[in-house]
């Protein structure tokens, strides 16, 4: 499982209207699977291909969610 959660505010560029821009992301990802390595070749691309032929993994869920603050379209970059 992975989470990701990120956090910007906008420079100056509203404060000419009197406000700043706050967006706050997080993303999550979900896998289920093996994940091995058994093939130890000196290439990279083909130990690559030989261990995606070997491992199962399945995305299970992918969430992400946005927060404006202020909510306006001013803020939507």
């Amino acid at each position: 499982m992975i989470h990701v959660f990120t956090m910007t505010q906008s420079a100056d560029v509203a404060a000419g209207l009197g406000f700043r821009c706050k967006r706050m992301t997080y993303n999550t990802t979900g896998h289920v699977g093996v994940a091995t390595d058994i093939v130890p070749l000196p290439i990279e691309a083909v130990r690559q291909w030989a261990s995606d032929k070997v491992n199962g993994k399945r995305e299970v869920f992918n969430y992400m969610k946005e927060v404006l603050d202020p909510p306006m379209k001013a803020c939507q970059i």
